[in-house]
């Protein structure tokens, strides 16, 4: 049986709130400002790796997707569909260098 999580999953939206808030933690420390909620996927976007390129791919061709948080979230959406998001988020946070390449810019 697949899993399909919708729109309105509140769990779903509960955990891309955190994933959110983690990755833009570092500009609130920093700045003092509100997170920006474009962080995930700018973080996101910004990866070689061929997997997460197609995945990235297939949500920008979402044309009722304009804003990072809402791409972000659709990206998270369908990795958990897939049953991949584990992997990708192992193979995002393992490159140690591009992770503090994103703090730094911040």
């Amino acid at each position: 049986m697949d899993v399909v999580f919708t729109v309105q999953d509140e769990g779903i939206l509960n955990f891309c709130n955190v994933l959110e808030r983690i990755f833009a933690h570092d500009l609130v420390e920093r700045a003092g400002n509100t997170p920006d909620s474009a962080a995930l996927w700018d973080f996101v976007v910004e990866s070689t790796l061929a997997p997460i390129q197609q995945d990235i791919a297939y949500v920008n061709q979402m044309p009722q997707l304009k804003a990072g948080v809402s791409k972000a979230r659709a990206w998270v959406r369908l990795c958990m569909e897939k049953q991949q998001l584990y992997d990708h988020m192992d193979l995002l946070l393992a490159d140690r260098e591009r992770l503090s390449y994103a703090n730094a810019k911040q």
